[in-house]
């Protein structure tokens, strides 16, 4: 297999592209080699591209040029695409665009991308439903295990940022690893890294990361869809005060009763249970909350909430009235769908 001498990373997922390229790195360059021999440089011209990549390496095989931003105008740059015929063998140049779509109308790119050592990579955001079995892949790496019900209660904390979410891993691994290590030296006796593995908790998790909200987006969604509209309101005016945006709330909202709606309609059309809660991705833990919400709304009042979500979500993008003003509005509204609750 013939070696990559040129990577091109895009997509908007700068968290696990910026992984990537580390494990390239280090897949060439001790710790004490990467000064000398990696090199991240942002706007250059091709001159500049080329005056490294043309260096040889310093008490290394490789050096590593990243280039993190760029005019996609250089990939049209005739020494560029001449280099990219004949790259030289002791330099791997990595190129990082954060766009989600690539335009490949270009020499540079053209050239390339019959070579067998170019590499073209995309890599897009996650899903929410990916999250949770990427956390767990990471959790293994740092030596830690979480059940996808604690993992679950984790994101309600954290959020789905995976810059927050591995600082907050990182903390918990280093908390329990170091108790495993140190109880290793007092006992002289090396465990392999799988069995040491620390199950954690949500009590753990509690414990651990500094929560510095009393409430969170999932709060809000949860006394919503519960129809506690008065808890509702205090929990948006506290978030919105730190910060918290409508539009993602609404996002987040509109997700939760599509599912509710989507159970209803399938079981209204006869549809198993299992099949409903497969479709609708419920893990098994969330199975009860579930069904005891989907059996608390009639069809039409799902109905006439996905309409006040979606006239929310318009005025939030493009009435110009204060947004806490416009979502406050949207509790006010699903509140008078339930008279008969007296909040």
């Amino acid at each position: 297999m013939e070696e990559i001498l040129i990577y091109f990373f895009y997509g908007e997922d700068e968290f696990r592209i910026n992984k990537e390229i580390e494990k390239i790195k280090l897949k060439y360059l001790k710790e004490n080699q990467i000064d000398f021999n990696f090199d991240r440089i942002s706007n250059p011209s091709a001159t500049d591209i080329l005056n490294i990549a043309d260096s040889y390496p310093v008490i290394a095989d490789k050096r590593i040029i990243l280039i993190d931003s760029f005019e996609d105008a250089i990939l049209n740059d005739e020494d560029l695409t001449g280099y990219a015929n004949n790259p030289s063998p002791t330099s791997i140049i990595i190129f990082y665009k954060n766009v989600p779509k690539l335009n490949e109308n270009n020499s540079f790119l053209k050239t390339l991308k019959p070579k067998k050592y170019f590499k073209l990579i995309k890599i897009r955001p996650l899903y929410d439903s990916e999250l949770p079995k990427y956390i767990s892949e990471m959790c293994r790496e740092k030596n830690i295990n979480m059940d996808e019900e604690t993992i679950y209660y984790f994101l309600r904390i954290t959020g789905n940022n995976l810059y927050n979410i591995n600082n907050e891993l990182d903390k918990i691994s280093n908390s329990f690893n170091n108790v495993i290590n140190n109880n290793d030296n007092n006992n002289n006796n090396a465990i392999s890294n799988a069995k040491n593995q620390k199950q954690i908790t949500f009590k753990d998790i509690k414990s651990l990361i500094a929560v510095s909200r009393a409430f969170t987006v999932f709060d809000l969604i949860d006394a919503i869809v519960d129809k506690d509209f008065k808890k509702a309101y205090n929990i948006f005016c506290l978030i919105y005060e730190e910060g918290e945006e409508p539009v993602k709330i609404i996002s987040i909202l509109y997700t939760e009763i599509k599912k509710i709606h989507k159970g209803k309609l399938m079981d209204k059309s006869g549809i198993d249970l299992n099949t409903i809660l497969s479709v609708n991705n419920i893990q098994p833990f969330l199975k009860n909350k579930y069904l005891t919400r989907m059996n608390s709304y009639k069809l039409k009042d799902l109905e006439n909430i996905i309409k006040i979500i979606e006239d929310t979500d318009i005025k939030l993008k493009t009435s110009g009235f204060p947004d806490n003003i416009i979502f406050e509005e949207l509790i006010f509204k699903t509140n008078l769908i339930f008279p008969a609750i007296n909040n």
